[in-house]
């Protein structure tokens, strides 16, 4: 083995030093938790979102219903309803208030308030919908 006589003669070192492999582990430990969280996160969010867009499509399906019916005498009857299973959405509550205004004597007005709200345990609040249905 040849030892160096001189500062130029040294040869300069090739691979990394334990300190730097360390740091480097440190380094990807860390960005890789960091992601892990966002993805956990971001999985929580997109759960949410699906929960409100599948409440806002069966509020929206009970309101189109009502407004579709036949008989405006026979609305109060048949949509004030609360429905716990609905088929396709389990988990889901359904409950549809509907409030006569008028329709007597003298009265000019006639009409119904129906209001539709879903709720279900993965909501933070329920997606509530509210329409005026006018005697035809």
């Amino acid at each position: 083995m040849k030892f160096p006589r001189t500062a130029g003669e040294l040869e300069t070192r090739t691979g990394m030093t334990l300190v730097e492999v360390i740091i480097a582990m440190v380094l990807l430990t860390v960005s890789l938790l960091s992601m892990g969280v966002f993805v956990g996160r971001f999985a929580k969010a997109t759960r949410l979102m699906n929960s409100r867009n599948t409440a806002s499509e069966l509020v929206a399906d009970r309101i189109e219903d009502v407004k579709g019916a036949v008989r405006y005498s026979a609305i109060d009857s048949l949509y004030a309803t609360t429905e716990t299973s609905i088929s396709g959405a389990p988990g889901f509550t359904r409950k549809t208030m509907v409030s006569h205004v008028g329709g007597g004597g003298p009265d000019f007005d006639d009409y119904k308030i129906v209001t539709v709200t879903v709720s279900s345990a993965q909501l933070t609040s329920p997606s509530k919908k509210t329409t005026i249905i006018a005697a035809f």
